[in-house]
């Protein structure tokens, strides 16, 4: 989650997944794996419900997590937040903070919405010829599209929506971040961490999806070393090296180390 919820709010979002099935408790724990006196006591308030416990109840009723820590916990905290304001005085520096942070997960909500209702709309895409050099020209068209949004949409972005778990997209961040360099060194760091987090959900055998990781963390430790991280460069540097081994067997070799060569040795 981005940020520690509210006990409050993560009441009422055990009581909303249940709903989102019309079940009883004990059918949503059954579901669940869980004893219905520890359901009963989420719902009820009297107990916290640990990461793990909303874990297995989202996955019980078909809710993926991204989607749960972006769109209805903020969506469950602007309606408290809604209910609480008209009762007493608005504080503008109290509250402004608070209110930006609810609508835009709210406004994420609207997003994931709206990316649901293109989904519903167009014939189920998949992800199953191998990775070529083609897919290389799609890349800059996925990034314009992600490009507008802030960093915690991109990544639940990345997260549900096939199309954007491509290598190619992972590639193409990690020379946009190279070509920020240090005048822009944020945007770079950005970049870089996003090329890895695609790379961490793209599809394929496990010798690709190491090959691909070790190339994104090349990217990620420049970045770090030029910001003088160099403890964190140090060690995405060595993770880089032994992914990227690990990988060596992959078919296609798409990938070529010379654009990196901190792969050989720092």
């Amino acid at each position: 989650m981005a940020e520690e919820a509210s006990p409050e709010d993560l009441k009422r979002l055990v009581g909303l997944l249940r709903e989102f099935r019309d079940w009883e408790q004990r059918d949503l724990a059954r579901a669940a794996g869980l004893d219905p006196s520890s359901l009963s006591r989420y719902e009820s308030g009297r107990i916290v419900p640990p990461r793990k416990a909303l874990e297995r109840l989202a996955a019980a009723v078909g809710v993926p997590m991204p989607l749960v820590d972006a769109c209805l916990l903020p969506a469950l905290k602007a309606v408290r937040l809604a209910m609480v304001l008209p009762e007493r005085k608005y504080d503008v520096d109290d509250d402004t903070e608070r209110l930006e942070s609810a609508l835009t997960g709210a406004a994420r909500t609207a997003v994931v919405v709206f990316l649901a209702t293109l989904e519903s709309s167009r014939q189920p895409w998949e992800r199953s010829a191998s990775p070529s050099e083609a897919d290389r020209s799609d890349a800059p068209e996925l990034w314009r599209r992600l490009e507008p949004r802030n960093s915690d949409e991109r990544r639940f972005l990345v997260e549900t929506c096939r199309e954007f778990q491509s290598w190619a997209l992972a590639e193409y961040l990690c020379h946009e971040s190279a070509a920020a360099g240090s005048d822009r060194a944020s945007v770079a760091l950005e970049l870089a961490e996003l090329a890895v987090h695609v790379a961490e959900h793209v599809p394929g055998e496990e010798a690709w999806r190491s090959r691909l990781k070790g190339y994104c963390l090349a990217f990620l430790a420049s970045v770090r070393r030029s910001g003088n991280d160099l403890a964190g460069a140090a060690s995405a540097f060595a993770e880089a090296r032994r992914l990227w081994e690990a990988g060596a067997s992959a078919e296609p070799n798409l990938l070529s180390e010379g654009r990196v060569p901190e792969l050989g040795g720092v």
